[in-house]
């Protein structure tokens, strides 16, 4: 596999090295030398392509060797590389270049604002033909009526099926852009004030979109508000009695009183009134009218509105802060984004680079033999004649006959029309070869994939020579530690106690039993001085490292005073230990690694003398190091 990925285009480069009867190109070399000697956080770990070409050289030497065993051709390779590849591969066959004329587009939408009704008729996003053509039918229905001149309120109270035009009779009041489903945000904003849609789909169903009004966006607000609650179903005698405090408020207001003292003590939405009433920055069409309106006809920051009444209460709005809609620049990647999961974006580029494709592989089709299968396909009749083995379509040199369209249409759901598989039958079989020449097309996708391929085959080799095999070889690690047994040392340690007592009885009590018998057990001292009990004193007794016990470190190797440390009754007693060697168990881990890397100098040593090693040095010497 490596083999037929690597020869790509090395006719056209210069060979820097070979390695047994492979030649490796300076273009390959050069690619990975950049790549890991840029951007370092250390200056001084960069190498110079002299230095660096016996790290690559090591690097290719097992790769090689992992060939010449076959790993490449084992079936858990194959599975794990393919699915890089295919990952690798999405970019480039797909168009996901947003242009400045679609960003500008959305620019535009997000500073204005559209006021629209709908009528919604559900349908699953996999509903079968029949289903889909049932809604869409009773839709122009629908939409013959309006146009008759019904009530569109009327009609979706009616018909729509979303559970609240019972109450607002569709009213979706104003939105701007990325407020809607893209379908229907797209539906909206191309209508004229006054105009009704024809059905627009989504993935709730079919809707028909009135478009009320247009205008432009007024930015974002923030406001402090005073509320009084009113009960869902209010009594006469709520409603005056919230009313008659609302407007006893706004007397103390009209005098000159705190707004944000009066929402701290009188407003009943706790939440805000525990920050004077302030809400966080909302647009107009994110708050309900009722509430948005008043608060956006205020002029002046400070100024109050009458008293006004939502769902939820009568409310005081005070205008804390304006800002209009942010520059293209700020929100250009925002925009970005948003656009790139946008399915219709992503539809209509996909669609162009189809056609893209088409013209890249001089696609011809028979249209008259297209027709011909596609009224076969339609009405599920199968007694096709010779012709299904005629060429339908032409993808390059590559021909595709109606046999071969009835295969995929098989494997499909059945609820997509004849004309839409057909459609995809092209897009996939096009997308199927421009796949196939990706490296051949793309240089920077064809060195990536051969790292893949390499590191996946790279990876697999070395645990199955070097990792396990040093990790299941106890008498081979063995032998290492003991030729090399002052390879890791301790450092000095600290062998000893380590004692807080609470009061200086306490620690004079220990000092005595120390003077007795220096050598005591932990055990019995704490037995003696029942310290689970009385809580007297904290005993530690071991060895203790830099690092391991802050008391141990100020008092025996002079570091920092720790916190809470009481010269009077903190103390060690104890031995410094010299430097010794770690046992094995003591360092396994360390040891398995200098193993490993034993391991892997005589592994490289036996490559070296089974494939030689050809360097070109003049073309060496043409390559610039990495600054």
């Amino acid at each position: 596999m490596a083999s037929s990925v690597a020869a790509f285009g090395q006719s056209k480069n210069q060979a820097l090295l070979t390695i047994g009867n492979e030649s490796i190109s300076k273009e390959e070399f050069v690619r990975l030398y950049k790549k890991n000697n840029q951007n370092l956080l250390d200056d001084s770990l960069r190498k110079s392509p002299t230095e660096y070409i016996d790290l690559f050289i090591n690097y290719k030497l097992k790769v090689k060797q992992a060939e010449d065993l076959g790993l490449d051709t084992l079936k858990s390779f194959q599975n794990e590389f393919l699915e890089y590849r295919n990952q690798l591969a999405k970019p480039y066959l797909s168009n996901s270049t947003i242009t400045d004329e679609a960003l500008m587009e959305a620019y535009r939408r997000m500073k204005s604002e559209v006021k629209a009704s709908h009528i919604l008729i559900r349908l699953a996003p996999d509903a079968n033909q029949q289903a889909q053509d049932a809604a869409y039918d009773q839709c122009l229905k629908i939409r013959d009526q309006a146009i008759k001149g019904v009530d569109f309120a009327q009609l979706a109270r009616q018909y729509s099926e979303d559970p609240s035009a019972a109450k607002n009779g569709g009213l979706l009041g104003y939105f701007s852009a990325f407020q809607m489903v893209p379908e229907f945000e797209e539906a909206a904003f191309n209508l004229k004030t006054g105009e009704i849609s024809m059905p627009v789909r989504s993935d709730f169903g079919f809707h028909l979109i009135l478009v009320h009004d247009k205008r432009d966006n007024t930015g974002q607000l923030q406001v402090a508000h005073i509320m009084k609650r009113l009960p869902k179903v209010a009594v006469d005698k709520d409603v005056e009695s919230a009313k008659n405090e609302i407007d006893s408020l706004k007397k103390l207001l009209d005098t000159g009183t705190d707004f944000a003292a009066l929402a701290r003590r009188f407003s009943d939405d706790k939440q805000s009134a525990a920050n004077g009433g302030v809400l966080p920055w909302f647009s107009n069409s994110s708050m309900m009218p009722e509430f948005a309106d008043p608060a956006f006809a205020l002029q002046q920051i400070g100024d109050i509105s009458p008293v006004i009444r939502t769902p939820y209460g009568f409310h005081l709005i005070q205008l804390i802060g304006k800002k209009p809609v942010p520059d293209f620049d700020e929100l250009k990647p925002f925009i970005t984004e948003k656009l790139k999961s946008n399915p219709i974006v992503t539809k209509k580029k996909q669609a162009e680079f189809i056609e893209h494709l088409k013209a890249e592989y001089n696609f011809k089709e028979d249209t008259s033999l297209r027709n011909q299968l596609l009224k076969h396909v339609e009405a599920q009749d199968t007694s096709y004649g010779s012709w299904q083995n005629e060429n339908l379509m032409q993808i390059g040199s590559q021909t595709y006959q109606p046999t071969d369209f009835m295969k995929y249409a098989g494997n499909r759901k059945k609820s997509a029309s004849s004309e839409q598989l057909y459609a995809e039958f092209v897009s996939d079989m096009l997308l199927e070869t421009e796949n196939r020449n990706l490296e051949t097309k793309y240089p920077e996708f064809r060195y990536l994939i051969q790292e893949y391929h390499d590191g996946i085959l790279l990876f697999n080799l070395s645990e199955e020579t070097i990792w396990n095999t040093a990790g299941q070889d106890s008498v081979g690690l063995l032998a290492f530690y003991e030729k090399n047994k002052d390879l890791f040392k301790w450092d000095s340690r600290f062998d000893g106690w380590v004692i807080q007592c609470n009061n200086q009885d306490v620690r004079d009590y220990i000092e005595g039993i120390f003077a007795e018998d220096a050598n005591i057990a932990k055990g019995e001292l704490t037995d003696l001085l029942k310290l689970n009990d009385a809580n007297q004193a904290f005993i530690q007794k071991g060895i203790f490292a830099r690092g391991d016990n802050n008391i141990v470190d100020y008092l025996v190797w002079h570091a920092p005073k720790p916190q809470n440390f009481n010269d009077s009754l903190h103390f060690v007693r104890g031995n410094l230990i010299p430097p010794t060697p770690k046992k094995l168990e003591e360092a396994r881990g360390q040891y398995l690694s200098a193993y490993q890397d034993e391991l892997e100098k005589q592994w490289i040593l036996d490559l070296r003398k089974k494939y030689p090693v050809r360097v070109n040095k003049k073309v060496l010497k043409t390559i610039e190091p990495v600054k």
